[in-house]
């Protein structure tokens, strides 16, 4: 008998995965949508930007999630099997993690789940 392994979630199915978990924990849950849209003056509205000690502004970079729960603020990058951080993801998780919060790469809700239960 074959046994095929279940395909690799999309990066939105685990986000909201995480989001969901992280709520029905009790935890206030940020969405963080980045990136750039054109205005109608053709000029572009930046979603989100980000600076810490040590870094210019970035444009690109800030993690899907903010997860504030008992006391602790984690920063969530969701990833979807195979895929990896880009540059500017990672230097915001150093720079979040040097300011103290909690930083996990999910590619599923059990890395959340196991940050959260590390920080107990």
């Amino acid at each position: 008998m074959t046994r095929h392994r279940p395909p690799a979630l999309p990066e939105s199915a685990v986000m909201r995965q995480c989001a969901d978990y992280a709520v029905m924990r009790g935890a206030l849950v940020i969405r963080v949508n980045a990136g750039a849209m054109p205005t109608p003056d053709g000029r572009w509205f930046r979603a989100s930007r980000w600076r810490a000690p040590g870094h210019l502004w970035h444009d690109t970079g800030v993690s899907d999630l903010i997860v504030i729960w008992q006391g602790r603020v984690f920063v969530v990058e969701t990833k979807a099997e195979g895929n990896v951080i880009s540059p500017t993801q990672d230097e915001f998780l150093e720079a979040a993690e040097l300011a103290g919060a909690v930083v996990v790469v999910a590619y599923s809700v059990d890395d959340l789940r196991s940050a959260m239960e590390e920080t107990r």
